[in-house]
Parts: C-alpha cells; sequence; structure tokens
C-alpha cells in the first residue's frame, strides 16, 4: 500500500520537472569573476581533482540529494549512481525516511550500492532524528542502506511549515546529536533556506564536520508545496507557501556565514560551471546541483551524461579564462558583487567590491 510519504516524494519529483518552483532571483548572477587576458596555463594542464569530506573526486562536483522512496525515484536514482561513477564525483540520496518508515521502499536508495561512487552522502531530517527512540541503530541503517560515506541531517523547515503534514519538530536537536558525531561522519544541510552563522557554529561546536548551505537562489520547496496546496485547494497553504517563496540567505551569503566553522558544499542555484567556479572562488570545497540534473536523470542516461559533461566543461574553461591550474588556484582570483548580493553582503559587514 502506498503511504503519505511516498506519495508526496512523486508529487515532489514531478512538480519539480513540470512547474517553476525556482527562486525568484539566482544570487549567482549578482557575482563577476575577473579573467587573464592572457593565460599562463594550458587546457589540458588544468587539474580539477579534489578531496572532499577526505573522499578524493575527480571534479568538485555533488550530484546532490534529489529523491528516494517511491517507485519513480528508483530509475532516478540508478542513473544518477551510474553517472557519479562514470566522473568521478559524489552523490547525495534524498532523505531515507520513507524507507525508514517503510522497507519496502529501500531498494529505491539502495541500488546506488551496485556503482562505485567515490562519495555517497545519506540523508534524514531533524525531526526523525530527534523521533527516533534509537539514534544509533538509525544512523547505522542510513549507512548500510547505501553503503554512506557521510550522513546530511537535513533542515528544510520553511517547506515542512508550508505542508498539512509538516513536521515542525526541531527543540532539543543539538543534545541528541552529539553523542553520534564522533562515530559517524555528520553534514549539516539546509535545503534552500541557506545556512546561517549561528547554525553553522553550533553545528561545528556540536561535531558536524561538514555543511551543505543549501542556500537561496534555485529549488524553493515552499513554492513546490504551494503547487500542492493548490491541488488540495488549502487557500492558507496556499498563502504561506507564496509568503515564502524567497525565504532564506541568498546561497553566496551562506558561503560567507559558514566558511569560518565548516568546509563547505555550494549546493542552491548552481546551475553549470560558471556558477561552479564562483563557489569555489568564495571557498566553497564543492559545489552540489540538483534540479539543473533532475530532467536529464528523469529523460535518460544519455541526457544525464552529456549535461554532466557539458558543467564539467565549462568548469575547466573558467579556469582557463581566469588563469587557473588548480581549485586551489580559483581562491586567489579576484570577483565582486553588484546589485541585491552587495548589498546584503554588505549589510552584514563582509564589506565586498562593487564594480
Amino acid at each position: 500500500m502506498t503511504n503519505s510519504t511516498e506519495i508526496r516524494k512523486e508529487d515532489h519529483i514531478k512538480l519539480c520537472i513540470d512547474k517553476n518552483v525556482r527562486s525568484d532571483k539566482n544570487f549567482w548572477d549578482d557575482m563577476t569573476l575577473i579573467g587573464e587576458n592572457i593565460p599562463d596555463v594550458s587546457m589540458e594542464d588544468i587539474d580539477i581533482s579534489s578531496v572532499v569530506a577526505g573522499k578524493q573526486l575527480k571534479a568538485p562536483l555533488i550530484i546532490a540529494a534529489m529523491t528516494g522512496g517511491c517507485n519513480l525515484a528508483q530509475d532516478i536514482n540508478k542513473r544518477l549512481a551510474s553517472a557519479a561513477q562514470k566522473f568521478g564525483i559524489g552523490l547525495g540520496v534524498g532523505s531515507q525516511r520513507a524507507a525508514i518508515e517503510n522497507p519496502a521502499l529501500v531498494n529505491t536508495y539502495s541500488v546506488v550500492k551496485d556503482f562505485d561512487i567515490p562519495l555517497v552522502i545519506g540523508n534524514i531530517g531533524v525531526p526523525q532524528v530527534i523521533l527516533s527512540p534509537d539514534i544509533h541503530k538509525l544512523f547505522n541503517d542510513l549507512v548500510q542502506m547505501i553503503k554512506a560515506d557521510c550522513i546530511a541531517i537535513h533542515l528544510n523547515f520553511s517547506q515542512e511549515i508550508t505542508q498539512p503534514e509538516g513536521d515542525l519538530i526541531a527543540k532539543g536537536f543539538w543534545e541528541k546529536i552529539f553523542p553520534y558525531s564522533k562515530e559517524f561522519f555528520l553534514i549539516i544541510k539546509e535545503t534552500g533556506s541557506g545556512l546561517s552563522k549561528n547554525t553553522a557554529k553550533k553545528a561545528a561546536d556540536h561535531g558536524f564536520r561538514f555543511a551543505d548551505i543549501g542556500g537561496l537562489s534555485g529549488t524553493s520547496f515552499p513554492a513546490v508545496e504551494y503547487y500542492r496546496a493548490v491541488e488540495k485547494n488549502d487557500i492558507q497553504k496556499q498563502n504561506l507557501a507564496k509568503l515564502l517563496w524567497n525565504w532564506g540567505i541568498p546561497s553566496p551569503v551562506s558561503i560567507f556565514e559558514t566558511k569560518p566553522y565548516l568546509p563547505i558544499i555550494a549546493t542552491g542555484g548552481i546551475r553549470n560551471g560558471l556558477d561552479m567556479a564562483k563557489a569555489l572562488a568564495l571557498g566553497a570545497d564543492a559545489a552540489g546541483i540538483a534540479l539543473e540534473l533532475l530532467a536529464p536523470a528523469y529523460s535518460g542516461m544519455e541526457q544525464l551524461e552529456q549535461k554532466i559533461e557539458s558543467i564539467i566543461q565549462e568548469l575547466k574553461s573558467i579556469m582557463f579564462l581566469t588563469n587557473c591550474k588548480t581549485i586551489r588556484d580559483l581562491r586567489k582570483r579576484r570577483w565582486f558583487t553588484t546589485d541585491d548580493l552587495y548589498n546584503w553582503l554588505n549589510g552584514l559587514n563582509y564589506n565586498v567590491r562593487q564594480n
């Protein structure tokens, strides 16, 4: 029997493919990298290999958490895992809650175990951690399900508060999670609202070893829930979802908020190799892409591989144009900001440049 979580997961996939679920502004567009007119590097010498969360990747790219927990997700995750193996990049799965609740759905996630992926990231939400009677068993189950190297604990309360079935349980999380942070490699993960300085510092203080900033710029999960509320004719949730459509801290700003405390996977509005380069220049260790890969993964393996190949080549091209032989070189390149991003950063006293 199909449960409510499984139905919701399938709804999310279809809505992300068929509807406009993006935030109204992508703040990466307010950042510019300054190039070098005569690069002192050859394209064939550019090295984009990276170590992320202790794992060697061929490119600083993570296929960010998207799906699982419904039959539609199994083929998508299989294609994503195959692509991660081929390109030597990281892979995160969607929230594994559905499989914890219904073991019949485990295979929609565990299909990724059939592939040799350098970095696999599990995924569970804050409420599920708090409500678990045995957190150690929960984490072991998440790891074994997909052979995870890390577990992302996701924060998605701007989405939960717009869901009729949302879980608004957060009190006591830090105290419950701390005893398990030494045994398990934990990532604090936002899903569109961006990590704040306070959250990043608390995560570091409680043993988290990495951050996935998940900032405002890309998929808006209140937007996803808006369409679900329309289908259910829930006027109150529609209005709340519209109000929160652009809630959060922009992705580039969240990098500034987080990098004093934790290494970073930059997600939230990353569309191409140029956006990746900007995130890396700001100090991220890797960039994660989800929405831009969902439709190709849904369509077929060829489309997905072509998309990832294009993104990687775009990153190398930007590195050539900015005279960067390695990812580390990107962090030394000049850049500036304009418009809303400039105002955000300077409003928070980061004192960045404007054109």
